[in-house]
């Protein structure tokens, strides 16, 4: 079944279309970046759309971008665009594609999910979470600091600065004394949080 993008313009909504054909896959997320470029993941492909143009266009990545689970994507402070995928962490970062990988001390070669601290930290969801210090220095999080399952999918710090973790058996929250299983959750999967205007968590 072909996928739609539906765009909200000059109070209605328009179709928009991608260039060299219909859309072949389901759509998982967007990110518009600072200069207006709003870039659309699949579980296969990357594509952007840049202002004023009504059609998404394919982006060439040196690297598969295959993930077999829900297909993030996310922008950091300085607007590098990051990527997870069953093979590792691709992102752009000053005009090139790179990749992070098991060879960079992430455990395992997938991952699913990124978030860059406000002190410019990176986060990965993948077997537990990674936190790069910086110089290269990985630090583990693990059912070991109190995670409910060692299958991280999403990263997510909320209006109030807290930092919470969605895994395969649970939401976990950081705290002083370690991560901490949310009540209500435990046993469910959780691969995505939001938050409304409001500061509810979805």
């Amino acid at each position: 079944k072909e996928a739609i993008v539906h765009v909200w313009d000059g109070g209605q909504w328009r179709m928009c279309g991608r260039a060299g054909g219909p859309w072949t896959d389901r759509i998982d997320d967007f990110a518009e970046d600072r200069n207006g470029w709003v870039w659309a993941r699949t579980r296969r492909e990357l594509m952007v759309l840049a202002p004023g143009e009504h059609e998404f266009k394919s982006v060439k990545v040196p690297f598969s971008l295959t993930i077999s689970a829900r297909a993030g994507l996310s922008l950091d402070q300085e607007g590098n665009l990051f990527l997870p995928t069953d093979s590792g962490l691709v992102y752009f970062e000053d005009g090139r594609w790179q990749k992070l990988g098991m060879k960079d001390g992430i455990p395992v070669e997938w991952t699913r999910g990124v978030l860059e601290d406000r002190e410019h930290s990176l986060w990965v969801a993948s077997l537990g979470v990674q936190r790069l210090l910086g110089r290269g220095a990985w630090q583990s999080y693990t059912t070991k600091e109190g995670l409910p399952s060692e299958v991280v999918w999403t990263i997510f710090r909320d209006q109030e600065k807290r930092l919470w973790v969605g895994t395969d058996k649970g939401l976990a929250q950081a705290t002083s004394k370690g991560w901490v299983p949310f009540p209500g959750t435990t046993g469910t999967v959780v691969r995505s949080i939001q938050q409304g205007p409001d500061g509810r968590l979805f």
